[in-house]
This record gives C-alpha cells, sequence and structure tokens, in this order.
C-alpha cells in the first residue's frame, strides 16, 4: 500500500472511531453559580464537552478580595484572560497587575495565584487544561455546606485541593494581598 493512501486509511479510520462531539454554545447567565470562597466561577464548558478535555470557567473576583491563594498544580496548565477590571497574579517572587484584555499563561508546577486589590469586581475567562480540575470549585463548595460551627476554609480548600494533585502555599501570599484577608 502505498504511503498517501495508508494515512489516509488511518485517519479515515480515526474518524470512524473516535467519539462524536456536538457543538455548544454557553451563556454565563445560564450557568449555575459556584459560590467559591474569594470569586464565584460560572462553568461554561466542562471537560467532556470535547475530547481535549479542556474546562472554560467564568469568574468574578468581588472588590478587594482573594481570588485564590497560591498553589500548584501537579496536573493542570491555566490560561486567565481579563474579560473586565484588574487582576494581580502572582508567583513566589512577584506580582503582576493584568487589566482587560490582557492573558496569563500559568503551566503546571508553578507557584501562582491572584487577587483583586481594586475597587471594581473583576472578570475572568479560565480556561483549565485537563478540564477534571473544574469539579474542584464544587467540591470545595459542597464540604463548606457539610460543615457547622467555625469553619476553617484555608484548611477545606487545601484538603480538597490535595484530592487534585494541587498543593496550597499559603506562605507566598504577598503583603498586598495578606491586608484583603483581615
Amino acid at each position: 500500500m502505498n504511503r498517501p493512501l495508508l494515512l489516509l486509511t488511518t485517519f479515515s479510520a480515526l474518524l470512524l472511531f473516535s467519539p462524536s462531539y456536538a457543538h455548544t454554545i454557553s451563556e454565563a447567565d445560564e450557568a449555575s453559580a459556584i459560590n467559591f470562597p474569594g470569586h464565584t466561577s460560572y462553568l461554561l464548558a466542562d471537560a467532556q464537552a470535547t475530547e481535549a478535555k479542556t474546562a472554560v470557567l467564568e469568574l468574578e473576583v468581588p472588590a478587594k478580595s482573594m481570588g485564590a491563594p497560591p498553589h500548584t498544580h501537579a496536573n493542570e496548565d491555566e490560561f486567565f484572560y481579563v474579560l473586565e477590571g484588574t487582576v494581580s497574579f502572582f508567583d513566589k517572587d512577584s506580582s503582576q497587575v493584568l487589566t482587560k484584555g490582557q492573558m496569563i499563561t500559568l503551566p503546571r508546577n508553578n507557584v501562582h495565584g491572584f487577587y483583586n486589590d481594586s475597587d471594581k469586581t473583576a472578570r475572568l475567562l479560565l480556561i483549565v487544561s485537563p478540564g477534571e480540575f473544574a469539579s474542584f470549585f464544587d467540591a470545595v463548595v459542597m464540604s463548606l455546606k457539610s460543615q457547622q460551627g467555625d469553619i476553617d476554609v484555608g484548611r477545606i480548600i487545601a484538603k480538597e485541593a490535595s484530592k487534585y494533585d494541587v498543593t496550597v502555599l499559603p506562605q507566598y501570599i504577598p503583603e498586598a494581598a495578606k491586608q484583603l484577608l483581615k
């Protein structure tokens, strides 16, 4: 069999035996709000939406709030695009303020977090790959709802995060963000 015919046959077989995914349209206004500590999340596409297993969320980060504590992902890469407002993203050593229209790429195994120290709510588009991590936000909210008495939110977030091979590293919270936790 000649090479072009072999390639065509292989490609055709892949198409025939690959799962079929339908086009979907999502609107944040129609998505259920996930009231995660520090921000509200709206799941626009979950990991099962495409073969790439990528999830897409919209986040609303209120004024003067910590969006996510410093952490690392062992398995996921994250991409944040600022839709509205300003958000400070940080790593172990520095912070960067991103504004509307800017995007930051956060590869796995790198310490990162974010906060909004402005006077206005910020909106972000989060793309996470692979996207199974998107269920983390629901898991934390459900765990918080099951608690009674004094709730140690940080401990619950860290416990749920560990189930996703995410490590929370509070020692890297920037001074400016610490002010938002008071």
